[in-house]
């Protein structure tokens, strides 16, 4: 177990190395030349000390950089409706794909004699096959090429020159960047992601890297042991090897853990049915409150009015609200509608039960989505159902509130419409875990699930979120590989109770 200085100690050399490599970075671009042909006369070599019936390789040499000092061009790119990251690299000789891309689609893999290559860094990795042409969809546009497999970082999927050497002529602007050119008769533009001002910046919301990195390592320090077995020469160097991946990861879809930026789409939807006739529930006197309830009532009404989640009612509809503090020590919004639910016609949907969801667990990520119900819009024509008294005023909802009777089913049966296709994960609610048998596939688990819920417009909330850990808190439970036990701070209550020593005390 390390501690918090040799973690810290452990940072700085990481920080340390990012700036060697940085200041290294022109030297090896300026020796690429020479270092590909030192590359190619290495495998000709060896090509010509095969048996005469082993098949012939062009040497493949891959100059992709996860920190570049140049703009690059990343177009967005998909397989079988499946989003990949792409990178157009003029300095890859051959068209590459990571393994796991390739275990996930199920892809043809032909296998090969396997050869090393080698990369802008000087190391060397190992192609473990080939995928014949498939259809790679690049900003809408199909483009039928074959992979070689490496488990390459920093990208999916790398175009280099074989792909590039098909297109012909073609125009390249990289302070945008874009490139153009002509394909099956029509004129293409593929645009990619925008240089960026710093070396080391990623155009996140983060200031860099670091403090992110900094985050990560308080959140896993001392790094308490990941889901997957670890037996490298040198344990710490794994970890941080997979906190880089990780961090990768969420980097790339980083804006799933911003503020809820609008009302949802109208597909996030909510209706309240209510049994004819229509009942007009009475306006009822606000309960009387502290003058710190008050001013919490007071600052929620404001939030959420600026938020966009309420707004000003003039409804028959009246009901009570209650405040409910959260672990978090932050408070919860809570109508009471039993009066409103009383006549609302019921759902038939069966909430899951814990055992059912944990029973095939090994190791997770949690996903924790910020505000979950409040993800989910009201049907226009029941907004006015929704209406509730403060001493603020008369307000409605225009998202999913708290307290309605249907509220759990609608959004357990949102989540599981949204995530059901795919087997490694569980939903309960706004609590979604990601589980996986190794290391690289929870890695594009996880990828698919944030992609997922960007595109949906589902928001986490950062802090509330556990990202590759051996034992996870969900539903009350630590859960790991080998054991499934409640929650001990959710017994402390029940073991500080004090024995009873008489019947009163029963």
């Amino acid at each position: 177990m390390l501690t918090r200085s040799q973690s810290q100690s452990k940072l700085q050399h990481l920080q340390d190395s990012v700036s060697s490599l940085l200041a290294a970075v022109q030297e090896i671009r300026s020796t690429r030349d020479s270092m590909h042909e030192s590359t190619s006369a290495a495998i000709a070599e060896l090509q010509s000390q095969r048996p005469a019936a082993a098949p012939s390789f062009s040497p493949v040499f891959v100059c992709a950089f996860r920190v570049a000092v140049t703009p690059y061009l990343a177009p967005s790119g998909s397989f079988r409706g499946h989003l990949v990251s792409v990178l157009v690299e003029s300095g890859s000789s051959h068209n590459i794909l990571h393994p796991r891309v390739a275990s996930y689609l199920n892809l043809q893999v032909d296998s090969l004699p396997h050869f090393a290559v080698m990369v802008g860094n000087g190391a060397s990795i190992t192609c473990s096959g080939h995928c014949p042409p498939i259809t790679l969809l690049i900003q809408g546009h199909g483009f039928d090429i074959p992979f070689y497999l490496l488990p390459i970082h920093g990208a999916d999927v790398v175009l280099g020159v074989r792909w590039l050497q098909t297109l012909g002529l073609f125009l390249s602007n990289f302070s945008v960047p874009s490139m153009e050119f002509y394909h099956k008769d029509s004129l293409i533009t593929l645009t990619g992601s925008p240089p960026s001002s710093s070396p080391l910046s990623l155009s996140i919301k983060f200031a860099s890297i670091f403090p992110l990195l900094r985050w990560l390592l308080s959140m896993l320090s001392p790094f308490y042991p990941l889901i997957f077995s670890l037996t490298p020469s040198d344990p710490l160097a794994s970890v941080t090897h997979f906190l880089e991946d990780l961090l990768a990861v969420l980097c790339r879809f980083v804006a799933v853990f911003s503020p809820i930026p609008s009302l949802p789409p109208s597909h996030h939807m909510i209706t309240v049915s209510i049994l004819p006739p229509i009942l007009l529930l009475s306006t009822l006197n606000c309960m009387s409150m502290l003058i710190s309830d008050k001013e919490t009532m007071s600052m929620l009404i404001s939030d959420m009015l600026s938020d966009g989640l309420i707004r000003p009612s003039t409804s028959p509809f009246s009901s009570l609200v209650l405040l409910v503090k959260k672990k978090d020590g932050t408070w919860r919004f809570c109508p009471d509608y039993r009066a409103l639910n009383a006549i609302t016609i019921k759902d038939r949907f069966s909430i899951p039960t814990i055992d059912e969801l944990i029973d095939e667990l090994q190791g997770a990520s949690k996903i924790d989505l910020r505000s979950g119900y409040h993800q989910i819009r009201m049907a226009s024509e029941d907004v006015h159902k929704t209406a509730f008294q403060t001493i603020d005023g008369h307000y409605e909802f225009l998202v999913m509130p708290f307290g309605l009777t249907n509220a759990p089913s609608k959004f357990q049966t949102a989540m599981n419409d949204l995530l059901r296709p795919h087997r490694f994960v569980i939903v309960f609610f706004d609590d979604s875990l990601v589980y996986s048998g190794t290391w690289v596939d929870h890695l594009f688990h996880l990828s698919v699930i944030l992609d997922l819920l960007l595109s949906n417009h589902f928001f986490a909330k950062f802090s509330k979120c556990c990202f590759g850990v051996s034992t996870v808190d969900y539903l009350g439970h630590l859960i790991s590989a080998d054991v499934i036990r409640p929650d001990p701070s959710k017994l402390q209550l029940i073991a500080d109770w004090p024995v009873p020593r008489s019947l009163t005390d029963l």
